[in-house]
């Protein structure tokens, strides 16, 4: 079992501020969950920094101090690889030019559907990407999509995004059962330019997502009802706002479940809206 926490914030200053809120809502090593190695990505003023730990050294909450570096996103993932794989070439979240990206689930017949991913995508692309692993290939076909969506660069919205997020979920899976997989394929999918986050959910999986709205009191930063003389520093913290996504949260009436087949569009306006299938 794999454990992945992505979160968008208005104010990248107050992300450890937000973490902090939310570091008792948020399993990051749930009991189940065997863990090798964790990855934490982030994006900060348009530069993506991924660093790897081995389990015993990763943070264990999201109110760890590894995690309080001002950010726009963060990406968390903690998993078990294979023995014989390369930390470098399949620990997640990928990173990808502007991109963080991040893979969880199963899904069967992976070399014949690796061979047909292979196909269809220009030849460079794959090995830009730098993973034959499934979440390399869902990123893969993710960013050739948005190539096709917003030629020559352009800006794509969330929505169109989140439903292209959706298709490549929808083909990797139809392409598996195509190749005789014995069982459905499970698959959630997460990524964030730290303009957008955008996730999917294909399968019994279970992925949630809630926004945090911003709060005048911040244990981390000595705010409460009878703060005085920070007014600045509690008027950033109202206007602050983040939406979360996770697998492993603490059930509770602020999380959202995304249904089977539902994707997640976050926009600049950090308002979630789910997305139907297209």
């Amino acid at each position: 079992m794999s454990v992945t926490v992505a979160v968008l914030t208005s104010h990248p200053s107050l992300l450890r501020c937000q973490l902090a809120r939310l570091a008792s809502q948020v399993h990051l090593r749930p009991d189940q969950a065997r863990v090798s190695t964790i990855g934490v990505g982030t994006i900060a003023e348009g530069a993506v920094l991924l660093r790897r730990y081995a389990a015993a050294e990763g943070p264990r909450s999201l109110g760890d101090a590894t995690l309080s570096d001002p950010a726009d996103a963060l990406v968390y993932r903690a998993e078990m690889l294979h023995p014989s794989a390369s930390v470098e070439d399949a620990g997640q979240p990928l990173r990808f030019q502007r991109w963080l990206f991040a893979q969880s689930g199963e899904l069967e017949a992976w070399p014949r559907v690796l061979a047909w991913v292979e196909s269809e995508l220009p030849p460079h692309l794959l090995p830009q990407v730098g993973a034959r692993t499934p979440a390399g290939a869902a990123l893969a076909l993710f960013l050739k999509g948005l190539r096709s969506l917003a030629p020559a660069g352009a800006e794509i919205d969330a929505a169109s995004a989140a439903r292209l997020l959706a298709q490549v979920g929808r083909a990797l899976a139809h392409r598996a059962a195509s190749e005789g997989a014995a069982h459905a394929a499970r698959l959630l999918l997460v990524a964030t330019d730290a303009r957008m986050l955008v996730a999917t959910r294909l399968g019994a999986s279970p992925l949630h997502f809630r926004l945090l709205e911003g709060s005048a009191e911040c244990a981390r930063c000595g705010l409460g009802p009878r703060t005085r003389g920070r007014d600045e520093v509690v008027r950033a913290h109202r206007q602050a706002r983040a939406v979360v996504v996770a697998t492993t949260p603490v059930p509770g009436a602020h999380w959202l479940e995304l249904e089977d087949g539902q994707a997640l569009a976050v926009g600049p306006s950090l308002q979630p809206e789910v997305v139907a299938p297209g």
